[in-house]
């Protein structure tokens, strides 16, 4: 109870109540000080003042706390099947209809009432031992504060559509509906009309009468496994699943949406490496354009559209695109993670003041983002909030202590505080799950190099590049070398380097290159 109610009065205030606090002690303590050194302020005085200071304080704060006030609350839907969240191509059905009921009820539900939790945002955070189980996936869907589970199924045989409302705080159940008919879209419609019509939360079921119910089409089933695909970071085998679906049907705008958010999502990957990314992001923005002509109302086209213009700088754009998104659908973790790469001034027009406050707001929307929480520690460490960065990956893994994406950046993290052995812990824990992790590998080379022990180093090196062609092992192997005092050696791997430089952008082939002209000065003048 105490602490619901610090963390009320906290809000998104930067520094939390503790602003308040700072702010009466430092203005008591200026009070105090003229008291005691100058005979201006009497005891009478010394009273009235700090209880101005007292009040004047309340105010302040009282403003801060407004400007960063905490979202209303929302009631949290999210959607179940009873086979769960398993990212098998066989689940391409369960998946889609998933899909199918979010954009329907995300579109029909008043967005300031209610949230329905995209089905990604759980299958990228279950664990794979908890995916199929019932019991687990509520424990989880409880930690992401979820207050309602639709559990929906589909039985193509006799088209028939059910859905069990389950009260995760009480655990009742409530009467079951079967739907019958060919349109799932009129079925749902009819059923939010019914099931929500005047009412502030969910209270119940109905039985409908027959309505439309659909057999997915080619069409959803391919998207959904090249969704699925995508989930997996299978990116070659989701674009051609996404491809041979547009070459059945040049204007599928689920299609289009899930070509671009392919190509971007490779086009991301290939900027942090330095490669060339031009054809990837012309493709994004041919393929966005041109599904935002076919659903110019779909959230996620201009969400794509706006990371595009992050990629390519061009911020004025970026924040047309994703205000349109916001507009359009204010409850989606992604956007707000979008957004943050904004400056802050940029987002005043909807209510935003900092980079941190914006991406609270990622996290209020999903407890259990990813993009939220990593992209939240690392703008605490840039703000030398060491603490507080730390207990951003901690809160993540809590969702799920295997997440590799988490543990990497924990590690690498832990590495920057010169915490080795904490750092190998987790990196020795990843490879106990996948002994081929090249990146687990490369990171004990590293903290095997830092804390003087270059043979391991070499070992570790040397099998990164085996696994998985981790290229900059290259750099390390050659540092080692040269202190070892063999040169030849340091000179071979610095051109091995450079050799397989990824693109125009590659800082660490241009290192590499400068310091091989350095080693080749020095070579000559002995």
């Amino acid at each position: 109870m105490i602490k619901q109610g610090f963390d009320f009065l906290s809000a998104d205030v930067p520094g939390g109540f503790w602003v308040w606090i700072a702010l009466l002690f430092i203005g008591s303590f200026i009070v105090w000080f003229v008291y005691r050194t100058s005979e201006v302020v009497d005891r009478r005085k010394f009273i009235k003042w700090l209880t101005w200071i007292f009040v004047l304080s309340i105010f302040v704060y009282g403003g801060l706390w407004w400007i960063f006030r905490l979202p209303v609350r929302h009631e949290r839907i999210a959607l179940a099947t009873t086979e769960g969240f398993s990212t098998n191509d066989s689940q391409a059905e369960n998946y889609a209809l998933q899909y199918e009921t979010f954009l329907k009820l995300s579109r029909w539900l008043p967005p300031k009432k209610f949230i329905v939790y995209h089905p990604d945002w759980i299958y990228r955070i279950i664990p794979e031992n908890s995916a199929t189980n019932a019991d687990s996936i509520r424990s989880l869907f409880k930690k992401m504060k979820v207050d309602r589970i639709l559990w929906i199924g589909w039985n193509p045989g006799r088209h028939i559509f059910t859905c069990v409302s389950e009260d995760t705080h009480s655990g009742n159940h409530r009467r079951r509906v079967s739907i019958y008919g060919n349109s799932l879209s009129s079925a749902l419609g009819k059923w939010v009309r019914e099931f929500y019509a005047g009412r502030d939360s969910l209270q119940g079921a109905v039985r409908l009468r027959r309505v439309d119910f659909p057999v997915f089409s080619d069409e959803r089933l391919s998207f959904a496994r090249g969704k699925l695909e995508l989930l997996q970071n299978d990116l070659t085998v989701s674009q051609n699943t996404f491809q041979q679906l547009l070459a059945k049907n040049p204007e599928s705008a689920p299609g289009l949406a899930g070509l671009a958010e392919v190509c971007l999502q490779k086009a991301i990957k290939k900027q942090e490496q330095g490669r060339y990314l031009i054809d990837d992001l012309a493709m994004t923005y041919s393929t966005v354009v041109q599904a935002g002509k076919i659903e110019p109302d779909w959230s996620l086209v201009h969400l794509l559209e706006g990371k595009y213009y992050i990629l390519m700088e061009i911020w004025s754009k970026a924040q047309e695109s994703l205000f349109k998104s916001f507009h359009l659908y204010p409850n989606d973790d992604a956007l707000y993670v979008a957004l943050s790469r904004l400056h802050p001034s940029r987002l005043r027009k909807i209510g935003f003041y900092s980079i941190r406050q914006t991406l609270n707001r990622a996290i209020f929307m999903n407890p259990a983002s990813i993009p939220g929480h990593l992209f939240l520690a690392d703008a605490l460490y840039r703000q030398q909030d060491l603490a507080g960065a730390e207990k951003t990956y901690r809160d993540l893994l809590a969702f799920n202590p295997n997440l590799k994406d988490a543990l990497m950046e924990l590690g690498k993290f832990d590495i920057n505080r010169a915490r080795y052995a904490k750092a190998g812990q987790i990196f020795k824990g990843i490879l106990k799950r996948d002994s081929t992790d090249a990146d687990a590998i490369y990171n004990l080379g590293i903290i095997s190099y830092l804390k003087g022990n270059p043979d391991q180093a070499i070992r570790y090196f040397q099998k990164a590049l085996e696994k998985g062609n981790i290229i900059n092992a290259y750099l390390y192997l050659s540092k080692i070398y040269e202190q070892k005092g063999d040169r030849n050696k340091a000179i071979a791997y610095l051109r091995k380097r450079i050799h397989t430089q990824l693109g125009p952008n590659d800082s660490f082939a241009e290192e590499a290159r400068k310091h091989l002209v350095f080693l080749l000065n020095k070579k000559g003048k002995e």
